[in-house]
């Protein structure tokens, strides 16, 4: 009886431990600490590779959907531990841009700031904070949002 107890009790252990040693993985959080974690789940949806930007910060290229993109690092530590990531996109000077599109989009679109640089090209940016960290799925929702954004001024800019 006592060894029927014992093996009830270390088999309720064992699957419990199973549990537990799965649950990380399934929550694990992504945030500006680890831009190599970042770079893999972009490289998930097309070519990306790591750099550094001009002070020295992490600084992801990348493309997704035909659309060159960055993701910028910010409120880093000495190019590291940053806490918040800003997705920028230029788009082709022969597009529609003017102040008073970029204005019509940043009035009416809920995702993506748009902008014209100094050279009067679109530009698209988005910030996140990563601050305490998301969820892989939140994360990759995100760079999905941040496909259909990027597609979907691209078309804005041609109407």
């Amino acid at each position: 009886m006592r060894n029927g107890f014992k093996a009830a009790i270390l088999a309720g252990l064992l699957a419990t431990s199973g549990l537990a040693i799965a649950a990380p993985a399934a929550n694990k959080l992504i945030d500006g600490h680890n831009p190599q974690a970042i770079l893999a789940l972009a490289k998930d949806l097309g070519a990306a590779s790591l750099d550094k930007d001009d002070v020295g910060d992490p600084m992801i290229t990348g493309q997704m959907d035909g659309y060159h993109y960055n993701l910028f690092f910010y409120d880093c530590e000495q190019g590291r531990n940053c806490n918040t990531v800003q997705f920028r996109a230029t788009f082709e000077p022969d597009k529609k841009a003017t102040y008073a599109r970029m204005h019509t989009w940043n009035k009416t679109k809920r995702f993506g700031q748009a902008y014209l640089d100094d050279n009067r090209d679109a530009v698209l940016t988005w910030d996140i904070n990563l601050t305490g960290g998301v969820t892989v799925d939140n994360w990759n929702d995100t760079m999905d949002t941040w496909g259909q954004t990027m597609d979907s001024f691209s078309r804005f800019l041609d109407e």
